[in-house]
């Protein structure tokens, strides 16, 4: 007795010899046409070839930037911290100091890092250098789009926050080797001068309020000296006219509890106590007095202060905001574009082409065949 039971090891063996065959014939077609492949990867490789030799080489070249030392900086500081010196005002309890704050490397180095990632000195170089740099044809791109290309070819960076947070990169990418390096020097420089130029207007102008402020405090007490002198020249002429009204030319023995430490008053009713010849002594003096100002507690010292706030002027030629840590250098070879990856880039997609042309050709090959 026969079975017809099917056996499904037969059945598997056979889809096996079937993708065998299959991969066979894939191979052969792609042998039979290895010529075909050569010749579109060999095009393929000639054409990155000569992309890589006739591109525009573009080169980098960068700066690093880190805080000035503190020796640096102390120009910001020298004759500044003696002229701003904060003078409290007598009599007054509770008088605060404001006195000038001093400059500190963070100080600076964080008004040079507003300056250099600022937009104005950005749109600036952009305007004056990279503008004047284009063709006629190139500057007829709209404004966004030079923009763009802009800011790919200048760059500023931070180092790693975590190592190096106060290190920062400018760095440029050109066809011009020499310009490049030209132009990381000529922004840093930029930032330089715009950040000396801010510390010097704040300091000019907190050294305007100062001023304004002191020659009003000195002004204030002036008056007021004045004032009081004519206030006691009236008591003192009231007190002469009692006097002489009675008769009083000596001090009567009530003159001493008229009087404390000279020349103020407990009881301005009993000034004319000392007599009108005493009181025509004190008021001659007032009046020939011509200035108050030795009569005015620290008005010395505010007014030498006044000075030395007058006379105060920056010099800062010799300080520094930034220290170039290294410097820009004009590089000697390109990093775009990369000859060797873009020939192996070619040779690849040249290989792919070439079998993918060559399966299609097979395909097409059987089709006329099978008709």
């Amino acid at each position: 007795m026969s079975s017809n039971i099917p056996v499904p090891h037969q059945s598997n063996n056979a889809a096996h010899d079937a993708d065998e065959i299959d991969l066979f014939e894939l191979f052969q077609s792609i042998w039979q046409e290895k010529i075909l492949i050569v010749i579109i990867t060999a095009v393929v490789t000639v054409l990155a070839l000569i992309y890589a030799l006739t591109a525009t080489p573009i080169y980098q070249t960068q700066a690093t930037l880190v805080p000035p030392p503190a020796y640096a900086v102390q120009g910001y500081n020298e004759g500044r911290m003696e002229a701003f010196r904060g003078v409290s005002e007598k009599g007054k309890d509770g008088a605060s100091d404001n006195s000038a704050k001093a400059f500190t490397v963070n100080d600076i180095f964080k008004v040079y890092l507003s300056n250099l990632n600022s937009l104005q000195l950005r749109n600036s170089f952009f305007e004056e250098v990279y503008l004047p740099s284009l063709s006629a044809e190139q500057q007829k791109n709209s404004r966004e789009s030079l923009l763009k290309t802009f800011n790919k070819i200048l760059s500023v960076k931070q180092g790693d926050p975590k190592t190096n947070p106060n290190l920062y990169q400018v760095s440029v990418e050109l066809d011009n080797p020499d310009e490049a390096a030209s132009w990381v020097t000529q922004y840093i420089d930029r930032a330089t001068t715009a950040t000396k130029l801010e510390l010097k207007k704040n300091i000019e102008a907190e050294q305007s309020v100062r001023i304004n402020a002191l020659s009003s405090q000195i002004t204030s007490l002036l008056d007021t000296a004045k004032k009081e002198r004519e206030d006691q020249m009236n008591l003192l002429k009231e007190a002469l006219y009692i006097a002489e009204a009675i008769g009083l030319e000596n001090a009567s023995p009530q003159s001493d509890k008229a009087s404390l430490g000279g020349n103020r008053y407990i009881d301005n009713d009993l000034i004319y106590t000392r007599g009108a010849k005493t009181l025509r002594a004190q008021l001659a003096v007032l009046e020939k007095r011509s200035s108050d100002e030795p009569f005015i507690p620290g008005f010395r010292e505010l007014n030498t202060q006044l000075e030395l706030l007058r006379a105060y002027k920056l010099n800062d030629a010799d300080v520094s905001v930034v220290t170039i840590d290294e410097a820009a250098e004009v590089p000697t070879a390109p990093i775009k574009p990369n000859k060797k990856l873009i020939v192996a880039v070619g040779i690849v997609l040249g290989g792919m082409l070439g079998v993918f042309a060559a399966l299609i050709r097979s395909m097409i090959r059987k089709r006329k065949n099978a008709a």
